[in-house]
């Protein structure tokens, strides 16, 4: 027995936690913690038989915790997000500690109506304290569904200490995790709520800087479909702002996240402009450096001359699409003028 907790308890300080990382770190963390949440599932198990058979009430009740905490680890990993992941960790962690805690109760004598006491004595002193924490957090702002919470979770555990006191150990056990529940409900909210504006001020700063930079290029490019694109992003970032004033930071991220896909798009059709813009040039200087060849046999300078004359009517096309801001004819015209200069160099090289 002493050994088999000792282990637990080991296993408990284990390292679960996942860290800001790169990307290519992200997916190998994710599987540590899924295999440290397996872990704590073949704990529950390998301990339930031993904690079952033992007739403890209060080692059963400490087990039955330990699984809906581990219930609540897997939803929370489920949801696949940094916060998701940090939740799932601390879960878990709580769900091998009533494990071990199971398992210290089992060591003595079994059924000791004063062991059961001790219990649930700490088990109510350890929910009045989360209670406690929690009702801190509620002083912090102003959220109805959570107050509602906090004043049930009072008086159930009101109720709880006046079960302890007539002995009424399981009522007041039940109880108690009830009111743990509820504590580490608001608790948490308060936690997700404040990685949502930490989060929320570093996109905030990282998107406003990319807009601001797409702007300088749009001064360059002039595409109307871009501009279209860099004023819709900077409604969504305004709206993001409003949002997050509201304290609605969910949706505050979410419209962050539409002004950065509407910011890149912008980026894009100036980029995409440019590159256009840049093969013009070049195709060009080739065209202009084949028209002043000296070199062309007689029997090739009507066909050269026809593929001269093609790749210049290409490049005019292209040159009218680009100053339109229409992307696929004007990469249309450029590949035939590509194809024009590449044929009438062939058959320089035949003829030559």
């Amino acid at each position: 027995m002493r050994y088999t907790i000792k282990l637990l308890t080991l296993a408990m300080l284990a390292t679960l936690g996942i860290a800001v990382m790169s990307a290519a770190q992200a997916d190998r963390a994710v599987e540590l913690l899924r295999a440290e949440l397996d872990r704590t599932d073949q704990i529950i198990e390998r301990a339930e038989t031993e904690i079952s058979s033992s007739g403890n009430q209060a080692a059963m009740t400490a087990l039955d915790q330990a699984k809906d905490l581990q219930s609540q680890a897997r939803d929370q990993f489920a949801l696949g997000t940094p916060a998701g992941y940090l939740a799932a960790r601390k879960v878990t962690l709580l769900a091998r500690q009533q494990v071990v805690l199971a398992l210290k109760l089992i060591g003595g004598t079994r059924g000791n109506t004063e062991q059961q006491d001790d219990f649930v004595l700490r088990k109510l002193e350890s929910a009045a304290n989360l209670m406690d924490r929690a009702l801190e957090s509620l002083a912090t702002g102003e959220n109805r569904n959570l107050e509602a919470i906090a004043d049930a979770a009072k008086q159930n555990l009101d109720r709880a200490w006046e079960f302890y006191r007539n002995q009424q150990y399981r009522p007041a056990l039940k109880l108690a995790e009830q009111v743990e529940k509820a504590a580490t409900r608001i608790l948490t909210a308060g936690e997700l709520k404040e990685f949502g504006r930490e989060e929320f001020e570093r996109l905030s700063s990282t998107i406003g800087q990319l807009i601001e930079t797409v702007r300088q290029q749009m001064a360059d490019c002039n595409s109307e479909t871009g501009m279209a694109y860099l004023t819709e992003a900077e409604q969504a970032y305004q709206l993001a702002q409003d949002l997050h004033d509201r304290e609605r930071v969910g949706a505050a991220l979410q419209a962050l996240q539409r002004a950065r896909e509407l910011a890149m798009k912008a980026g894009r059709e100036c980029r995409g402009l440019d590159r256009l813009q840049a093969r013009y040039d070049q195709l060009l200087a080739e065209l202009n450096r084949l028209k002043n060849e000296s070199t062309i046999p007689e029997n090739a300078a009507e066909a050269f001359n026809r593929l001269i004359a093609q790749a210049e009517d290409q490049l005019s096309l292209a040159h009218q699409n680009i100053g339109e801001n229409n992307w696929q004819q004007a990469a249309l015209a450029l590949q035939a003028a590509q194809l024009s200069i590449r044929q009438a160099e062939e058959l320089l090289k035949q003829t030559g």
